[in-house]
């Protein structure tokens, strides 16, 4: 079954098992109140971290209900690969807003040595180079003719 192949148990290993036989035990009270809430709701889906027969722990997604007849049923999922996956997400988009944010400091900087030299010029009677970096809409200084 899939919960064999997932845990490493046999179907008939399952079958004797509780909750509390593949739960991390220091994560005991937690699952118990997820498995009160299935009690109490008829469904309950959770995030818990689960132990394997090998006593390696996975994080899962356990998805049950309890049938007419009173039995569970459930269905858990392996997360490992998908925090992976958020993990490396997480740490490219530090780095990129860390590149961004000394992109911006850059850039600013440049937008500063563009004024100052434009400052220069108005007080060289040059013709400015960086119109953009005015203030206002770019036009003509005044030592620049107009049109």
């Amino acid at each position: 079954s899939a919960a064999s192949k997932l845990l490493g148990y046999s179907a008939d290993e399952l079958t004797r098992m509780t909750i509390a036989d593949i739960s991390v035990k220091e994560q005991l009270e937690n699952t118990w109140q997820v498995f009160q809430k299935l009690l109490a709701e008829g469904g309950v889906f959770a995030e818990l971290d689960l132990v394997r027969k090998d006593g390696s722990v996975f994080p899962a997604d356990l998805n049950a209900i309890i049938l007419p007849d009173g039995q569970i049923y459930g269905s858990c999922r392996d997360l490992t690969e998908r925090q992976q996956a958020q993990k490396e997400v997480a740490d490219q988009l530090a780095e990129l807003r860390s590149w961004h944010a000394v992109t911006l400091d850059r850039e600013d900087r440049v937008q500063e040595i563009k004024r100052e030299v434009n400052a220069l010029c108005r007080q060289l009677g040059e013709p400015i180079p960086y119109p953009s970096q005015e203030a206002g809409p770019p036009g003509p200084t005044a030592s620049e003719p107009g049109p």
